[in-house]
Parts: C-alpha cells; structure tokens; sequence
C-alpha cells in the first residue's frame, strides 16, 4: 500500500497543477477533437465523418471522381510543381490511393464525391468511445488529455520506485525525474492543452514509462504487452522504437517464450486490427491516411514524402538550436518552438560520464529508433512550445539518468527547476494566451522545405 503512495500523491499533484493551466476549458471539448468525431463516426457505423469537419484543420480528404464508362478514380488532388507545370489545361492531376498520378480530363468526369477521415491512429479514440457514447462530441476529451498526462509521471516513479525501492517515502531522484517529465518537458503544454496531437503524445509518454522499466523488471511481462500494443495504435513510431529497446534487451538475456509472447502477442493482434482498419479505409494495411491530409504542406508532401532526410536539417535545427527572438522589448519564441536545451536543460545530464549498467545500449538503440521518425518527419511539430516530438524519445533518457547517480546531484536538481519554470509559464501562455507566446509568422522556416 505504501508503495502506491508516492505515484498517487504525483499523480493528484500533476493533475491539480494542469486542471489550474487548463482553466475553463478543462471540462470541455478541444477546438481540434478529432478522436471524438472518430468515435462518433464508428458508433454511427461508418469508417469517414458523416458530414463536414468543423474546421479544416489536419483532416485527410479522399475525393472519388467517378467517370465515363463507370470508371472511378479515387485520390487527391496532385500539387506539386510538375503537376501544377505539366497537366493540360482542361485536366485535374489525382495522386491515386496506390501513389500514382493519373490526368483526368474534366469532360469525362460524371461526379465527384469526398470523404473526409481521421488520419491519426486510432488508439485515444478507442479509449474516449464509451465517453463519445454518452456525451457525443461534447466530450471533455480535454479532461481526459490533463489525466492521461498526470499518468505519465506517475507512472514512471510506479516503475522507477519497483526497479530499485526508495530509501524513504521521500526520497528524491525518482520524483525530481518525475518533476522533470511533468512540469519541465513539452508535456507541461501538451497534458492541459487537449487536442488531437496532444491526447496521442500524452498516451504514449504513459505507455513509454510502462513499456521501459516494465521490460527492465518493473512490471509482469503482459502489462509491458498491453502498453506496447496501445503504444502502437496511438504512435507507431514510438512503439518501434520501444520494440527495438525490448528485442535487444532479450537477445541479451533470452527470456523464456512465455515472456515474448505475453509481450509482443497483445502487440501482434492490435496490429492486425490497424492493417484491417487502414485496408478498409485506404486499401493499404500500412496507411493511416496522413497522406492525404488536406493542409498547406501538401505540395512537399507529396513531393518528397512525409518522412525524408531532406527535412533533418530543419527538423535537427527546431529541436536543439532553435532559439527565443527579441521585439522590441519582449521575448517571444517561434511557432516551432525552442531549443530542447533550453526548455529542458536537465536533459543535458544525459550527457555526462556515467557508471556501465546492464541495458544501457539498449536503452540509447530505442532513444535513437523513437526518435529518427520525428527528426525526419514533414514538420517540426509545429504550434507548440517547446519540441513536443522530443516526448518520443525523453522516457527512454529519464529510465538512463535513473540508472545513474545523477538525478542525486542538486545542479540536476536546479536544472529540473529552470526547466519547470519554462515549462509552466510558456504552457500557461500556450492555452490561455498564444498571442503573447509566439512570433506571429512561421520564422524561421517561411521558405522551408
């Protein structure tokens, strides 16, 4: 019983500090509550929205050109610089839902139908059904984002406290980690936040801090399964990444076949669930549908991918290197965020020379799996406060500091401090005023690629 102590007391005070951030809009529904429109559009029986998004927002749009002779051609429209270049006068240029591009002729179209999607994978839907069941699209899934969020500290003081036992009720290092990821990392904007992005990241970072330690030890071998498996349908990078730190942990120690299994068959059957899922939606078991988002990106989306190294530079600039801007006399940071060095500074214990412990290197091989997607995807993460992708990959670097004597030191500590002070103001700013947090362009990537 007194073991539970210490993750409920973070948990009631995480939660408690992101409920104040959120304010009024706790108890509602988010601007951008895709989840809930997934939930509803599958109580309703259908696999797209039933009628028009709320708002144009990261909605995936499919449009069914149904032609001469019953033919029907199903994509979205071609925007890249060839295409916008090249197709005749009179033509509409459609990259097909298998990726290639076809030219219609607009006199041989009869009709043109749109389906709109949920592009995101689906796993927070699933959670916030029996919710959208009782209260529609009404439902606070802002609520269920600042709770989900508390769970992660908490959570990973559960895992951490189980992996070596505290001194006393107050020992400090697994809090201050703790303290680290709730108050001084990107989840102290994105818990209170609410939104589709947010829910996802906040559900990972709680499933990230079960998968690790539990494979570590902390946990039986079916909870790390579970986790891994809700991982996968909510972000199926992260979840790579953790497989990675998983596989190499027990080619190392060989477990038995009952322990792989309980870990990776929950895993096996939620992935056949999404390939069935994405086969019924966009014909390809490996197709969210982030492909045919219908946003401003689009054109280099389509030009070079969702994920490219051509975008790592940027993305490598955005979450170290991106620095605050000065205006005249105020401070303001870019949409993109700031440096995770500077938001996070705690981070940089990650660094220093640490003691060898068994599962070191395959702690660093999940880090850098979670976080190779993110470093290459299409944008940086876009309207946040700090690098919020960088929550792909910090519980893997906070079970590494916890192996170490680090989160000991009070310079760690007063890291973690500066750190939450950023996190808290900027996540206050964030919700109740954005306008005073971010430079109003896309500085500095107007021109990006």
């Amino acid at each position: 019983m007194r073991a539970a102590l210490r993750p409920a007391g973070v948990f009631l005070l995480t939660f408690a500090i992101y409920a104040a951030i959120a304010g009024p809009r706790l108890l509602g529904p988010s601007r951008d509550n895709h989840f809930s429109h997934l939930a509803a559009a599958w109580l309703s029986g259908r696999l797209d929205l039933p009628g028009p998004p709320p708002h144009r927002n990261d909605w995936g749009r499919v449009t069914t050109y149904e032609l001469d002779g019953g033919r029907r051609v199903e994509g979205i429209r071609c925007r890249t610089r060839a295409c916008t270049k090249d197709t005749p006068r009179g033509h509409v240029a459609v990259v097909t839902l298998d990726g290639r591009v076809e030219t219609i002729p607009r006199r041989a179209i009869r009709r043109r139908t749109t389906r709109t999607y949920v592009t995101f994978p689906p796993g927070p839907a699933v959670l916030l059904l029996p919710l959208v069941a009782l209260f529609g699209l009404a439902t606070p899934d802002v609520l269920v984002c600042a709770l989900v969020g508390a769970l992660g500290p908490a959570l990973l003081v559960l895992g951490l406290d189980r992996l070596r036992p505290p001194d006393t009720s107050l020992d400090p290092p697994h809090l201050v980690l703790a303290s680290a990821l709730g108050l001084g990392s990107p989840l102290a904007f994105v818990a209170p936040a609410g939104g589709v992005w947010f829910l996802a990241q906040a559900l990972a970072v709680a499933c990230s801090v079960v998968a690790i330690p539990g494979a570590l030890g902390a946990h039986r071998p079916w909870v790390v399964g579970v986790a891994l498996a809700l991982l996968l349908s909510t972000r199926p990078t992260v979840a790579v990444g953790v497989a990675v730190f998983i596989g190499l942990l027990a080619l190392r120690n060989r477990p038995p076949r009952s322990v792989l299994a309980a870990t990776f068959l929950p895993a096996l059957v939620v992935g056949l669930a999404l390939a069935a899922h994405n086969v019924a939606r966009f014909g390809d078991p490996f197709e969210f549908g982030h492909r045919f988002l219908d946003v401003a990106w689009q054109p280099r989306i389509q030009t070079h991918g969702l994920f490219s190294l051509r975008y790592l530079p940027r993305n490598l600039h955005a979450m170290f290197l991106l620095l605050p801007k000065v205006e005249g006399h105020t401070i303001r940071i870019s949409i993109h965020g700031a440096s995770l060095l500077l938001a996070c500074p705690w981070v940089l214990g990650a660094f220093g020379r640490h003691q060898r412990y068994e599962g070191r290197l395959s702690l660093f091989a999940g880090a850098v799996a979670a976080a190779i997607f993110p470093l290459l995807y299409q944008n940086t993460g876009q309207v946040q406060a700090s690098p919020r992708f960088a929550l792909d990959f910090l519980p893997f670097v906070l079970v590494h500091l916890a192996r170490t004597t680090i989160p000991r030191r009070p310079v760690f500590w007063v890291l973690v401090g500066l750190s939450a002070v950023y996190g808290l103001a900027t996540g206050i700013l964030f919700v109740r005023a954005p306008g005073r947090l971010f430079v109003p362009s896309l500085w500095p990537y107007e021109n990006g690629p």
